[in-house]
């Protein structure tokens, strides 16, 4: 399971800071559940804990060039899918910070 933003500061999920169903959330913090099946679940809450959903996705690994893969190796992306949305996510270590931070990959249009 991970955190988005982890550590807080770090930019938001747009997948769910731009879903109708946190209209007037004041932030949103998601955490992810992996499943060995290719499945995630999303834990969508407000920062203040007074709201919160829960659905389920698909989820899978790419390379740098937008591949799939099958590790997690430095330089690949996970990748997660809600509907017809998809956000990437790249793990990072930072100094200071006592464990990885999940930075969200800003889209390309």
């Amino acid at each position: 399971m991970w955190i988005v933003p982890y550590p807080p500061g770090e930019r938001p999920s747009r997948l769910w800071t731009d879903d109708f169903r946190t209209r007037g959330w004041n932030g949103v913090q998601v955490e992810y559940f992996l499943f060995g099946n290719d499945e995630v679940e999303a834990e969508v809450r407000s920062t203040d804990h007074k709201h919160k959903f829960t659905v389920r996705g698909t989820c899978w690994t790419e390379n740098d060039k937008g591949e799939k893969c099958d590790a997690y190796p430095d330089g690949h992306f996970l990748a997660v899918k809600f509907g017809a949305k998809v956000e990437r996510y790249r793990f990072e270590r930072r100094p200071g910070i006592d464990r990885g931070i999940i930075t969200v990959v800003p889209t390309t249009s």
